[in-house]
């Protein structure tokens, strides 16, 4: 049996959260909805650890940054929720062990450390990438430890290759693992969203949840530049290391749910890790 359970993707919007949304989250009832059959569905899979890669922690251009703090704490205090807090007992060894394999595999990984964000002005915690998804599962089940991943906006190819270290880190852990991708898709869906609107904003959520949902991870991968820019999206990079993660099994993916109630586009997924593929004749492709 592999120890890397399961994927999903989670979106974040703090709204959802009904103590920062106050009623207002009820207009993301399909995405609530949504967060909850996956909370449930992880408290069935019983993982020692979960990983969350989140695009709103300390991001650089050029490295991946993984917390390596003991303790992860987070709260929405920067949604006027400073009581809604959430503490994690880091995952040191896996940590220590995905940083090894990224290091075997030339992707440059920053330790994200409290000193070191200090001097770039940055605070260590949990961001509201990690804490939305959080939120709904720890509502369900708390019993596990935490590996807290940021995106990095390196290219696309070193990010899955980055997904792909984190998948061998966890099979020599021997650890039952979930790995989370955390991110929204179009912020540009109707007039009043966040970042304006572009009419290619629907084009791009329609067109990543069907690839999504069959499977095709590499066309998700290779969607136009133009498009992508043309959404303003924020989940493609975790999402692709999430596809890295998973490189090694046959993916059965699920769409719980997808809706834009605030002209963003939210989905929520699953990418269920099947059987290992073979690895002779090139078969370890990821569809």
């Amino acid at each position: 049996m592999h120890t890397l359970l399961s994927g999903y993707i989670f979106p974040h919007p703090p709204i959802i959260v009904p103590e920062v949304g106050r009623g207002e989250e009820n207009k993301a009832s399909e995405t609530i909805e949504g967060c909850i059959r996956a909370s449930e569905e992880i408290k069935s899979l019983k993982p020692e650890t979960i990983i969350v890669i989140t695009p709103h922690g300390p991001v650089f251009r050029d490295a991946v940054g993984i917390s390596v703090e003991k303790r992860l704490t987070g709260s929405f205090r920067n949604f006027r929720c400073p009581e809604v807090r959430l503490t994690f007992e880091n995952d040191i060894e896996l940590v220590q062990s995905m940083l090894e394999e990224s290091a075997n595999s030339g992707i440059p990984a920053v330790q994200l450390k409290s000193e070191l964000l200090a001097g770039f002005g940055m605070e260590p915690g949990l961001d509201h990438g990690a804490m939305v998804p959080l939120y709904y599962i720890s509502k369900q089940f708390s019993d596990f430890k935490l590996v807290h991943v940021c995106m990095g906006f390196l290219t696309f190819d070193q990010l899955f290759e980055f997904g792909a270290a984190i998948g061998r880190a966890v099979d020599k852990s021997e650890k039952r693992v979930v790995v989370i991708a955390s991110g929204d898709l179009s912020h540009r869906l109707t007039p009043d969203a966040p970042c304006g609107y572009n009419h290619r904003g629907r084009e791009f959520d329609e067109l990543f949840v069907r690839l999504l949902g069959e499977g095709r991870f590499s066309d998700v991968m290779a969607l136009e530049e133009d498009l992508i820019e043309d959404a303003g999206e924020c989940g493609l990079r975790p999402f692709t290391i999430l596809f890295g993660c998973l490189k090694d099994y046959g993916v059965q993916p699920e769409i719980f749910s997808y809706e834009g109630p605030f002209g963003v586009g939210y989905c929520v997924a699953r990418l269920a890790a099947g059987d290992r593929k073979l690895r002779e004749g090139g078969s370890e492709g990821n569809e």
